[in-house]
């Protein structure tokens, strides 16, 4: 039998052509650059029916092109004042305001709603699988164990894809929309968040795949990822809130086993907070595809 890696390079490589060619990826792939392209085109219409207003306000001349005065505003002293006061913490507040405000806006709207599409897409594509009984005719051919892995990784190249051409879309909107705007640096800012949001995103392809591997029906398995993504999500805000010192510690551990604990990692520019976060992330999305592994290893399929 083949290396275990050539297996799972095998299983990754014949699930992204198929995920690619199946109509619900074409409706994932439209979901994240539609997405991407309303929502900044949503903030490039608010901020020119703002602008003026700011512009009044600060006491500073309105430009004719969109987001002049925002970039004004992002480089106030009070707006950073304020952003600081928001945030919490001073130095993640500094890393965001060397983002370019339009950038910043598809980073959130990336973070946000791509862990909710994967939940969306990746369980049903691997449940069906396990459903119709097309795994039955791949695992004599290789380990379940490097069918799971090429799994993750061949959902995970797909989000690649998706967020490349979400950031395209965004770009080019802005770029057509906001004239006076670097499009070199926002290119730059754009593609660093796709990244980190991929990282952010590999969780919950681990837990997307992990969930599939318990069940033979893509609905269930749809169903249970979403509400797996809102539990996670009210969970860490609970966690927010919530923690702090005695038995409120409790929250500190949990915190550490959800991805959103160690969302905010990624937005700093500091290497060592990214590198704290993208291991915990990678760690997690391994360790929830491993849970549903060690069941569906011992499973009749």
């Amino acid at each position: 039998m083949m290396p275990w890696w050539k297996q799972t390079w095998i299983v990754a490589r014949h699930e992204l052509s198929d995920a690619v060619r199946s109509r619900r990826a074409a409706v994932m792939m439209v979901l994240y650059v539609a997405g991407a392209v309303t929502s900044i085109n949503g903030f490039i219409n608010v901020l020119q029916k703002l602008e003026l207003q700011i512009a009044q306000t600060l006491g500073v001349e309105a430009l004719s092109s969109a987001g002049a005065v925002t970039d004004t505003l992002w480089k106030s002293r009070p707006f950073r004042n304020m952003l600081m006061s928001l945030v919490g913490d001073r130095s993640v507040a500094m890393d965001l305001l060397s983002i370019p405000p339009i950038a910043l806006i598809y980073g959130w709207v990336a973070f946000t709603f791509v862990p909710m599409l994967v939940m969306l897409v990746t369980p049903a594509r691997v449940a069906e699988e396990i459903g119709s009984g097309a795994v039955r005719f791949v695992v004599p051919r290789c380990t379940r164990s490097a069918w799971c892995a090429g799994k993750v990784a061949g959902q995970s190249a797909l989000v690649i894809l998706a967020l490349i051409l979400s950031v395209a879309g965004a770009w080019t909107v802005a770029r057509l929309r906001l004239p006076g705007m670097d499009g070199w640096a926002v290119a730059q800012a754009m593609m660093m968040l796709a990244g980190k949001t991929w990282i952010y995103a590999f969780a919950f392809v681990g837990l997307a795949v992990g969930i599939a591997q318990f069940h033979r029906s893509p609905n269930q398995a749809t169903a249970l990822g979403f509400i797996a993504w809102m539990v996670l999500g009210i969970v860490g805000i609970m966690c927010h809130f919530y923690a702090g010192p005695g038995i409120r510690q409790i929250w500190l551990v949990i915190e550490l086993i959800i991805p959103q604990g160690h969302r905010m990692d990624l937005w700093r520019m500091d290497g060592a907070y990214l590198l704290s976060g993208c291991a915990f992330l990678a760690s997690l999305g391994m360790c929830y595809a491993a849970v549903g592994y060690a069941y569906f290893s011992r499973r009749d399929v």
